[in-house]
């Protein structure tokens, strides 16, 4: 079980915005900021009832949803990147072959 310390405002202190340390196992500690978060009450209710089913707390659940979706978004933009680097990769190649089958095909070559 972590124990919260709350150490009041973070600096610079932004409005809604206070520090807390969770202490973890073996002497750790996390900084974590809190933030006010407004949800639609259907949204609320429903990951209320989801995290209750996990075992959950409705923070602890919020926090992985925004962690999964983190790496969600991270690994489409990568993959977008990727597709880009390959397409203009492959552009590349269709020249470079080209080039090599003008100069095959060349009567002097």
């Amino acid at each position: 079980m972590s124990d919260v310390i709350d150490t009041g405002p973070c600096k610079p202190h932004h409005e809604g915005i206070s520090c807390q340390h969770i202490c973890i196992g073996y002497g750790g500690i996390i900084a974590m900021s809190a933030i006010l978060l407004k949800l639609p009450e259907s949204l609320l209710k429903a990951s209320e009832a989801c995290a209750e089913r996990l075992h959950l707390s409705r923070a602890e659940y919020i926090r992985r949803a925004i962690e999964r979706m983190n790496r969600d978004i991270k690994q489409k933009l990568r993959s977008k990147r990727l597709a880009e680097v390959s397409k203009r990769v492959r552009e590349e190649s269709m020249r470079v072959n080209a080039e090599f089958a003008a100069i095959e095909h060349a009567p002097d070559a």
